[in-house]
């Protein structure tokens, strides 16, 4: 072989290599590029469920917070199925308050309101002092049941209720009280 054939056939053995060098190279690099792309896509997704993670423990210690105020709203609503604490409740109050209960009674609904709680109207009808009516009054209101007073009647007691049987140990200083309100229900 002459030497500018060799010369040729070196430099054409040169220039494949590199081109073959390259070719590999721009290859591995694509690779790379591919591998890194999916490795930042993982790591997104991963950044995105440690957040969820952490909103769900969020979440849950929220709840722990909230679960006893929500218990604490149930309880305002009154059982209708069970009325005996609420009564109860009426009784102990008014004993509190030294009023004289003449009669606590549920009162039948004359239309149904169109209201989404369901309710229950009572009267409560009693003798007591001013300031012991308007104790009744704040304790009912401030109480655990969500109550909502209707009617409120208050008026003095006359001498000729004084000689009633039922109002004997009165004076002419205390009241009547008359009270309507609804009280809602689970």
């Amino acid at each position: 072989m002459k030497p500018k054939e060799k010369i040729y056939l070196s430099l054409s053995i040169f220039l494949l290599s590199v081109f073959l060098l390259i070719f590999f190279i721009f290859s591995l690099f694509q690779g790379i590029k591919k591998q890194s792309q999916n490795l930042l896509t993982l790591r997104q997704k991963m950044v995105e469920k440690e957040a969820e993670l952490k909103n769900i423990q969020n979440l849950k210690s929220t709840e722990k917070e909230i679960n006893p105020a929500l218990e604490k709203v149930e309880k305002i609503f009154f059982n209708e199925e069970a009325p005996i604490d609420f009564i109860n409740f009426l009784e102990r109050i008014s004993q509190d308050c030294q009023i004289s209960i003449e009669k606590i009674s549920p009162i039948l609904p004359q239309k149904k309101a169109t209201s989404t709680l369901s309710e229950v109207d009572f009267q409560i009808a009693g003798v007591s002092t001013f300031k012991n009516a308007v104790c009744f009054l704040e304790k009912l209101e401030f109480g655990p049941y969500l109550i909502q007073i209707s009617n409120l009647n208050l008026s003095k007691l006359t001498e000729e209720e004084l000689k009633a049987k039922n109002f004997q140990g009165f004076s002419l200083n205390d009241v009547k009280l008359n009270i309507v309100f609804r009280v809602y229900t689970k």
